[in-house]
């Protein structure tokens, strides 16, 4: 991990777009809140029209005090977003460290060239890239899903599905 970190470049780590979990500005607070039970993160992206309209970060310790807001004091997501930070697919992974630390922040969405979204990258990407896996309540869950055995023999795994994990579940070595 550490000795490859000069190489390793933020779209090789990143969530990608596809597989992103983000909000939608006009949500209502029921589909927000079931959004992040779901996925068991803490920060979403809030897009408006489409995934490349980016508005912000809202990160879900902000919104849990407005979910006890009554009917005259509506919901709007908007008072507590916070200004999403971007960075180019090409972004060396020791950098992004270097900014998330200097900008105290846990999350960047991954524009390419054209100012597209790509995907997103937190710190803990970055961290488990250069210690290993950082394995949280959530993470176990996780890869049993990406390889469901469904037959003797038969297998669905999931596309996304890290080499590394193929290897470890079927003892092959297609990683190296």
């Amino acid at each position: 991990g550490a000795l490859r970190v000069t190489e390793i470049k933020a779209r090789d780590i990143m969530v990608p777009r596809a597989t992103m979990t983000y909000l939608e500005l006009d949500d209502r607070p029921a589909e927000f809140v079931s959004k992040l039970i779901a996925s068991g993160h803490s920060r979403f992206p809030v897009v408006g029209d489409d995934v490349d309209d980016v508005r912000g970060i809202l990160h879900a310790k902000d919104l849990l005090p407005m979910l006890s807001r009554g009917p005259e004091d509506p919901l709007d997501i908007r008072d507590v977003l916070r200004k999403a930070k971007t960075v180019p697919e090409s972004q060396p992974v020791y950098l992004l460290l270097q900014q998330f630390q200097s900008t105290r922040t846990h999350m960047a969405i991954v524009v390419d060239e054209y100012g597209q979204v790509s995907g997103l990258v937190t710190i803990e990407d970055v961290l488990e890239e250069l210690v290993g896996d950082i394995e949280d309540e959530h993470d176990v869950d996780d890869e049993k899903e990406l390889i469901q055995e469904v037959g003797e023999g038969t297998y669905s795994i999931k596309a996304s599905t890290p080499i590394e994990v193929f290897d470890a579940r079927f003892d092959t070595n297609f990683a190296n």
